[in-house]
Formats: C-alpha cells, structure tokens, sequence
C-alpha cells in the first residue's frame, strides 16, 4: 500500500540506517539490531539498559525504535556477518568468513 503522505527515507523517523562499519555503528547509535549465534534476532543497547531477543526482525525494530524515541539516529542494524549476543552493552562480535 503507499504511503499518504510520502517522505524521503532519511527523514522518516521509523527508518533505520545501516553503518558503514560496525566499530562507526556501536558509537553513533545506541541500539543495534541483528542476529545471535543461532539466527535468533537480538537488540542490544549501548547503554545496557535495555534489549532483547525477538522472534522477527520486525519486532526487533519495532522495539528499537520504540525505546529510541522514533529517533532513526539512535537505531541501526549489525552489519552482515556480525554476532550479537545478548546481555552484553559491547555484545558486538565478528565473525571471520
């Protein structure tokens, strides 16, 4: 369905922005959405305050944004090849392909 009244995607308060780096992405933006170990999708906060594992995507970044404020700048996803575990404020690993 299209969207009524249609904004650019980089002012759309319910977008999320992918970083160039992960290292970039950890300090810029307090919540990373991505995937654990075992393909389950995990939202982590810089901050450690918060987070969660979650059935979807869409439930991590619904959750994400929520806890941001809708502030885009706040949420971003991990990039591909990327571990996240929950728990951990710098749950953030790499993994060598």
């Amino acid at each position: 369905m299209p969207r009524l009244n249609p904004m650019p995607v980089e002012q759309d308060p319910l977008q999320f922005r992918k970083g160039s780096s992960v290292a970039a992405q950890s300090v810029s933006a307090r919540f990373v959405v991505g995937r654990d170990r075992i393909g389950r999708w995990i939202v982590n906060d810089r901050d450690g305050k918060v987070g969660g594992m979650f059935v979807n995507e869409a439930a991590a970044l619904r959750f994400a944004r929520m806890e941001a404020g809708c502030d885009p700048a706040l949420v971003c996803m991990a990039q591909e090849g990327t571990i996240l575990e929950l728990g951990l404020p710098s749950g953030i690993r790499t993994l060598a392909y």
